[in-house]
C-alpha cells in the first residue's frame, strides 16, 4: 500500500456537484423509491420540471442521507441518463462525482458503499427519531488511505463484473416478469383464448360462461403482519419496501406480501418460502393453493390507487377482502399456474444467483478498499 494516501474525501471527489437545470422544461427525475437496497443500478425514473433537489449526471453516485433508507442499502450510480444529460432527485440525496485525474465514478460508487464511507455516514446522522439525516461535512472532512487512480480502476473492475451479472440477471426477470403479465392480461382480462366461446353479462362487463365475479376474500386470506423480531437469523423480513433484514422465526410460508402504510403502501413481493411479514405488510395467502395466478392477480388490481388516506396512506384488510374482480374457472386458473412455473423458476433461479453474487461482492468489498486483498492494476484495462 505504498501507493496508497490518506486523503480527505473533499479533496478525493465531488459533493453535489453544481449543474443547471431550466425550470421550464421537464427534465428525468430520480425519486427515492426508484433506489433499490443494495443495487448499483436505476432501472426507473419519471420525467417532471426542476423545482429543486439535487442534480448530476450519469456515473454520479446517489447516496441517500436519511433514515432509514441509508441503512437499508439506498445507494446507487446513475446511468439512466444520455450524453451530457441533467438529471436531479430527491433533496434526500447526496450526489459525489469523480474529480479528474484524481478519482473514478465506479470506485466512488463502491467507497461509498464500503464501511469505510457508509458506516460513518450513518454514525453522523443527527436530527429527530425517525428524520435523522448524514452531516455532509462529516463526510467531506473525512480522511481515509486512498489508491492511486489505476487501481481505483482495477478494484472497480473486478467489482464491477460482479455486479454487471447481478443487473443482467435483473433485466431478465424483468423481461420474464413482463411476458408473465402479457399473458394473465390476455387470458383474464382480454379473454383473448376464450373469444370462440360463450360470453353473459356481469357486474364488470361481459365475462366468459361459467366464470363469476367475486370478492378477493373467496380468493385469499389476509394478515397483518408484526412487528420485526430482534433476533438476526436466516429467514427475510418483508416490509412494504421489500426485505428490511433477517429474522431467526418465521410467521409465514408461500405468501404474497402487500405494503400497507406509507409510500409502500400497495407494493407486492412473492414469497416462495419461509419468511417474516413484518407489520407494515399484509400477508396474501391463496385459499386455492394458486399463488402465481393470485399474484399477478393483485398486480393488476392496482392496489396502490384503492388506499385511503393522504398524510398517511393505508391499505386494510377490509378494503382488500372487498374489492372485485373476475374469477375464472378452476380449469384455467390451474393451467395459468403450470404455464407459469417455467417462467418463475427461472426467476428464481436467476434471484438465488444474484444472492450469491452479492455476498461474495460484499465479501471483498472491504478487504479490497482497505488493502488486504490486491488487484493487478492491468485488471483494469
Amino acid at each position: 500500500m505504498n501507493n496508497w494516501k490518506e486523503t480527505k474525501l473533499m479533496d478525493f471527489m465531488l459533493f453535489n456537484p453544481k449543474e443547471k437545470l431550466d425550470r421550464d422544461i421537464r427534465v428525468k427525475k430520480i425519486s427515492m423509491d426508484k433506489l433499490q437496497p443494495f443495487t448499483r443500478g436505476i432501472n426507473h425514473y419519471e420525467y417532471a420540471f426542476f423545482r429543486g433537489g439535487v442534480k448530476f449526471r450519469n456515473g454520479d453516485t446517489l447516496m441517500a442521507r436519511i433514515t432509514p433508507c441509508l441503512e437499508n442499502g439506498k445507494i446507487a450510480q446513475v446511468g439512466v441518463l444520455d450524453k451530457n444529460e441533467i438529471g436531479f432527485g430527491s433533496t434526500e440525496f447526496i450526489a459525489m462525482r469523480e474529480i479528474e485525474g484524481v478519482s473514478n465514478n465506479k470506485f466512488i460508487y463502491y467507497l461509498v458503499c464500503s464501511p469505510l464511507v457508509r458506516d460513518i455516514a450513518i454514525q453522523s446522522m443527527v436530527g429527530s427519531s425517525g428524520r435523522q439525516r448524514v452531516q455532509q461535512n462529516v463526510l467531506e472532512e473525512l480522511e481515509l488511505r486512498l489508491p492511486s487512480l489505476p487501481e481505483q480502476k482495477a478494484i472497480a473492475a473486478t467489482l464491477s463484473c460482479l455486479d454487471d451479472k447481478i443487473e443482467l440477471n435483473n433485466q431478465m426477470n424483468d423481461t420474464l416478469e413482463q411476458m408473465a403479465q402479457a399473458i394473465f392480461k390476455s387470458w383474464f382480462v382480454d379473454f383473448e383464448p376464450f373469444q370462440d366461446g360463450e360470453f353473459e353479462d356481469s357486474e364488470l362487463g361481459k365475462i366468459p360462461k361459467g366464470w363469476k365475479v367475486g370478492a378477493l376474500s373467496e380468493l385469499f386470506e389476509f394478515k397483518n403482519g408484526k412487528k420485526r423480531p430482534q433476533e438476526d437469523g436466516k429467514y427475510p423480513v418483508y416490509g412494504g419496501n421489500g426485505i428490511l433484514g433477517h429474522s431467526a422465526i418465521n410467521n409465514n410460508e408461500n405468501i404474497i406480501a402487500i405494503g400497507r402504510v406509507g409510500a409502500y403502501c400497495g407494493s407486492l413481493y412473492f414469497v416462495p418460502g419461509k419468511c417474516w411479514i413484518s407489520d407494515n405488510a399484509i400477508a396474501a395467502r391463496s385459499r386455492q393453493n394458486s399463488n402465481i395466478f393470485c399474484y399477478y392477480t393483485l398486480k393488476y388490481l392496482r392496489l396502490n390507487e384503492r388506499r385511503i388516506g393522504t398524510g398517511q396512506p393505508l391499505l386494510t384488510q377490509g378494503i382488500l377482502n372487498n374489492i372485485l374482480f373476475v374469477i375464472p374457472k378452476d380449469e384455467y386458473i390451474s393451467g395459468f399456474d403450470e404455464r407459469m412455473d417455467s417462467i418463475f423458476k427461472q426467476i428464481y433461479s436467476n434471484k438465488r444467483q444474484n444472492k450469491f453474487l452479492s455476498r461474495l461482492r460484499d465479501t471483498l468489498l472491504p478487504k479490497l478498499m482497505s488493502g488486504e486483498i490486491r488487484v493487478p492494476v492491468e485488471s483494469a484495462e
